[in-house]
């Protein structure tokens, strides 16, 4: 009786934090092969603000997952319980962060932790490979000897990179929902028919192509480094200042 008082305690404390018999993706987001407690996965799978969580059944620990809390949800709390929509009994843990954590994050704003599975931050030599595909439009059609190949080769890359990524998804290495809004809109939409093609086109302007070379190459940096991006600074942490 008092194990089944105590459980009851624990589901209607898990009650005021979440809402329950709701289904694990609706109501957190997958973060699926992200490190634990990793914050730019969430923002990736469009929950900003959570961090990825392990989340285990109850009556049977094989079967695991992992979720995207954020800390309304936790209410101060890195441990809990939460029954889906056909009432399985899910046990959470999230991170919780301790002194140097603390002191980390008011320094730097981020750490090498919150680096996702999708995140570019490590590829600093495609930084320069944008920044002369784009300003050699300087130039006007004169350029486009540099800039079109170049283009068409960075482009090229990134689709072969954004295939492989979505089969790494089979492989337990992220998830549909990071990779849909991550490497595919990036590398088979924004950067392709958004920045590229539309930068070479405006560019046979002369004297606009001026202005339009940089802030394309300045956007296709943002976009390629998911806007943990400063200018004249590189690529930053995700979450720093």
């Amino acid at each position: 009786m008092k194990s089944i008082a105590l459980l009851a305690l624990g589901v209607a404390g898990t009650k005021a934090q979440m809402q329950e018999f709701d289904s694990l993706f609706r109501q957190f987001g997958a973060c699926s092969g992200a490190d634990f407690g990793s914050t730019s996965a969430c923002t990736a799978a469009g929950k900003a603000g959570a961090q990825c969580c392990d989340f285990v059944v109850v009556q049977d620990s094989t079967i695991t997952g992992q979720f995207c809390v954020n800390d309304k949800q936790m209410q101060g709390l890195y441990t809990g319980t939460y029954r889906d929509y056909d009432y399985t009994l899910w046990k959470w843990q999230c991170r919780a962060p301790d002194s140097s954590d603390v002191v980390e994050k008011e320094t730097t704003g981020g750490t090498e932790e919150d680096v996702g599975v999708y995140s570019n931050y490590e590829d600093k030599i495609m930084e320069w490979v944008l920044w002369v595909t784009y300003l050699s439009q300087e130039l006007w059609v004169l350029g486009w000897p540099v800039s079109i190949p170049l283009g068409i080769g960075y482009i090229s890359w990134l689709w072969l990179v954004g295939f492989w990524q979505f089969i790494g998804i089979f492989m337990g290495k992220g998830d549909f929902g990071g990779w849909f809004v991550g490497p595919f809109l990036s590398y088979f939409i924004v950067q392709p028919w958004l920045i590229f093609l539309p930068s070479v086109v405006i560019s046979i302007i002369p004297g606009v192509n001026f202005l339009s070379a940089f802030l394309f190459g300045w956007w296709a940096n943002l976009d390629y480094y998911q806007y943990n991006y400063e200018l004249f600074n590189g690529p930053k942490l995700p979450g720093s200042q």
